[in-house]
């Protein structure tokens, strides 16, 4: 919120959303073998395997399906991450008791 934080800090956080290294192509195609028990070929005509955007907790890929329909495919780590997801959510709680701490409540 550029309204609460100096532009420096907003522009610098906003880098770091960017930042979010992403995952392998293999762990992409074994998460998408696991959730529908198919190959990423099978399922889709087309799969970009470069991500549109990367996070802590996942990815979003441009695919087409079968049928031609164009379509975004969020790819959710697995529980491997847990740590990292609880790590965000505490990170995000520390921000919040700075910037908004009225809602540090709602978020608990």
């Amino acid at each position: 919120r550029p309204d609460i934080v100096p532009q420096v800090w907003t522009d610098e956080l906003r880098t770091l959303e960017s930042a979010v290294p992403a995952q392998s192509t293999e762990l992409v195609h074994e998460t998408i073998q696991r959730a529908y028990g198919k190959n990423v070929s099978e399922v889709f005509a087309t799969f970009d395997d470069k991500p549109v955007g990367s996070a802590s907790i996942g990815q979003v890929h441009k695919a087409t399906l079968k049928d031609g329909t164009r379509v975004a495919v969020k790819v959710q780590y697995g529980a491997g991450n847990e740590q990292v997801m609880r790590n965000d959510i505490k990170h995000g709680k520390e921000l919040f008791k700075w910037l908004a701490p009225e809602q540090v409540a709602v978020l608990d």
